[in-house]
């Protein structure tokens, strides 16, 4: 689906990036009037070509070499370009932008701004990407492609591209629904969840059910790599493959990725595959477990380097035999190693969320200010560990 030069006049001049646009610097506009460089990035525009990225994720601003635009401008042309394939997608995606658009769900805030060029970046594009690049991969063959695909080497591009418009689709229809900060429903089994948020805000770091869930998503396929099988359910097979071509009949809708997940099925609990709006719709109802999709992004946060100790100045020159890491006994160490960080902070979050929970009543105020104040000393001495 190439732009046409009307369609690519049309996202530059009507998008809240247009101004970021205007201030763009580079080499090649640093001599330009505002104007000057709307031009230019049109016709860099009308010369771009489906095989070339439009954004790179979390390696966006690596050594990638995506168009030559400013990121925040990237991000709109990126939403228009994926999320829209059909009548269907068109009228979501213009429901999205709409000035007076009003999500199915009740907000949390029903003025919360989300359809931004930051926020946008930050949880759907960057995690559209990285969905796609924990699956399909960057690769012309991996075990998706050799797994649904007769041909992997010629067919990867054309696969990592439908799954790119099915989950951008995806993500609209996400927000059309919940927009960017919806209430959770009032039920003990999202009791974590809402623990979850109350903590990130009293931490500083407010987050949204909407944001939190999209962040999830990327982490809970590289985690459950091992369910390929459910992954490919929903993509279409070999058998529906022929040479380097797709049977006729098959479309962008028949190609989605599932997200491995724990259902209720009767009375039984079953690992099946889910679209990623149904797996959304689960968390945020109850049904598929916060702490599940959670414990998916805590296994993959990155580990901080332990610093270097500060050699006292005798120990320079390795002279001597009291240079200052050659005082830490075996027995200092072995407490370093064995304080486990992660479970003490998971386990004064569970302390938190019961003090929570205390019925006003039952207790004298000073009780949970006491278990509050305990747990923050808790947290300022492990923040350096």
């Amino acid at each position: 689906m190439e732009l046409t030069k009307k369609e690519a006049v049309i996202l530059l001049d009507n998008n809240p990036a247009r101004a970021d646009a205007s201030k763009y610097q580079s080499k090649e506009v640093a001599e330009m009037e505002d104007d000057q460089k709307i031009e230019f990035l049109k016709n860099s525009l009308k010369l771009w070509k489906t095989s070339k990225e439009l954004h790179f994720g979390l390696h966006h601003k690596g050594r990638y070499k995506p168009l030559p635009f400013p990121e925040k401008l990237l991000v709109i042309l990126f939403l228009h370009r994926y999320a829209v394939t059909d009548q269907a997608s068109l009228h979501n995606l213009q429901k999205l932008v709409s000035s007076d658009f009003v999500p199915v769900k009740e907000q949390f805030r029903p003025n919360y701004t989300f359809y931004t060029p930051e926020w946008l970046g930050i949880h759907v594009v960057t995690n559209i990407v990285e969905v796609v690049r924990n699956t399909v991969g960057m690769e012309l063959s991996g075990p998706i492609q050799t797994r649904i695909l007769d041909t992997a080497a010629y067919t990867t591009p054309r696969l990592r591209m439908a799954v790119l418009h099915t989950t951008t689709k995806s993500f609209v229809k996400i927000l059309v629904k919940y927009g960017g900060n919806p209430k959770l429903p009032d039920n003990a089994e999202l009791s974590t969840f809402r623990h979850h948020l109350e903590r990130k805000r009293d931490e500083g770091q407010p987050t949204t059910a909407t944001a939190v869930i999209l962040d999830a998503l990327p982490y809970v396929l590289q985690f459950q790599k091992r369910y390929v099988s459910l992954v490919c359910e929903g993509l279409p097979i070999k058998d529906c493959c022929m040479s380097d071509k797709w049977i006729t009949g098959t479309t962008l809708d028949d190609f989605n990725i599932y997200i491995p997940a724990e259902v209720p099925v009767g009375a039984s609990i079953v690992r099946t595959g889910v679209s990623i709006t149904d797996y959304f719709d689960g968390v945020f109802n109850g049904t598929i477990s916060f702490d599940t999709m959670i414990n998916c992004v805590t296994e993959h946060e990155p580990v901080q380097p332990p610093e270097s100790p500060k050699k006292s100045p005798s120990s320079k020159g390795g002279g001597g035999g009291g240079g200052g890491g050659a005082s830490k006994t075996k027995s200092d160490e072995s407490d370093k190693t064995e304080l486990n960080v992660k479970e003490i902070k998971r386990q004064l979050s569970s302390i938190e969320a019961a003090a929570r929970d205390i019925p006003k009543d039952s207790v004298d105020k000073s009780v949970k200010k006491s278990i509050t104040d305990a747990t923050k000393r808790i947290r300022t001495l492990i923040s350096g560990k």
